[in-house]
């Protein structure tokens, strides 16, 4: 009895616990979606001012000695003390790639851009971009085309000109939005939002998957229909499997007089508490109707 009370329980919240489930996971998605772009957007203004600070000593330094000081170990030894930085590439005017923190090597910047960039500045007419232009273009696209943390950098690129003010080269700099070590204690309020939302879309992702051929196969089991084929079906479909079971399975229930638990119509006896639902043939043991006078299954007369 103990059990089948427990079934009966099960049978009845297991709906509302699914129908939560899938609030729970509605919501926090979308929060995790807004969270997550609006953190994505998020920027210390300390970490870019100390960006662009030493990008300022470095432009100041090609300026007194031109083209000649990129490749001067002061200016190196600069570049490596970036502040916050991670990828970068240092490039001269014709694109020769003369300092570089970045996965791949190469000679030019180009090679270090992506396929449809290449394709779209090929495409271009010669004269629709500037030559610093299209360095700036491919040494931006360089850093993007790696892929890597692109929601923890933000990116700088600018062209390094000489006293005359003529281009002499381009820098661009991957460097951390947020402070490093940053947790979501010290965080703003959409990282904490998406810390939360997160978990609780996964948990209740499961859930909801769960609770549905769970509840199929309490439903399947009472109806007397084959309850691990349909929950086995509901599990792997989740919605369209449970809306399949729902359209093909039989809805004739009735209430066992002795326990109250919903059972098929067609069982003659209740599975949880043994008590006969409707009397049977003697001969065929097949369910019968009290006004019947013949068995429909085997003809023979009742009551005789």
């Amino acid at each position: 009895m103990r059990t089948a009370s427990m079934y009966r329980l099960w049978h009845r919240w297991l709906p509302y616990l699914s129908a939560a489930m899938a609030t729970a996971m509605l919501v926090s998605g979308v929060l995790t979606a807004v969270s997550l772009s609006a953190y994505r957007h998020e920027e210390s203004p300390q970490m870019r001012a100390a960006v662009e600070a030493r990008l300022q000593e470095l432009q100041a330094e090609v300026k007194s000695g031109g083209a000649a000081a990129l490749g001067r170990p002061r200016f190196r030894v600069m570049l490596q003390e970036l502040p916050h930085a991670g990828p970068m590439l240092v490039a001269d005017a014709s694109g020769e790639v003369v300092f570089s923190v970045m996965p791949r090597r190469a000679g030019h910047v180009s090679e270090l851009t992506s396929v449809e960039v290449r394709r779209l500045l090929a495409a271009l007419p010669p004269d629709a971009l500037e030559p610093e232009q299209r360095l700036l273009f491919m040494a931006g696209d360089a850093l993007l085309a790696e892929g890597q943390h692109s929601d923890v950098y933000s990116y700088i690129t600018r062209l390094l000109k000489d006293g005359e003010g003529k281009p002499v080269g381009v820098i661009a700099v991957a460097y951390d939005r947020l402070p490093a070590g940053r947790s979501t204690g010290g965080a703003g309020p959409w990282l904490r939002v998406y810390t939360v939302a997160r978990p609780v879309f996964a948990v209740s992702l499961v859930l909801f998957w769960l609770s549905l051929p769970a509840w199929v196969l309490l439903d399947a089991r009472a109806r007397g229909e084959r309850p691990w084929l349909w929950a086995a079906l509901a599990l792997c479909g989740n919605l369209v499997g449970v809306i399949t079971y729902l359209v093909m399975r039989s809805d004739q229930r009735v209430s066992c007089p002795n326990c109250a638990t919903e059972v098929s119509a067609a069982y003659n006896t209740c599975p949880h508490c043994g008590e006969r639902l409707r009397p049977v043939c003697l001969s065929c043991h097949k369910g019968l109707r009290e006004d019947w006078s013949y068995c429909p299954h085997c003809g023979r007369a009742l009551g005789s």
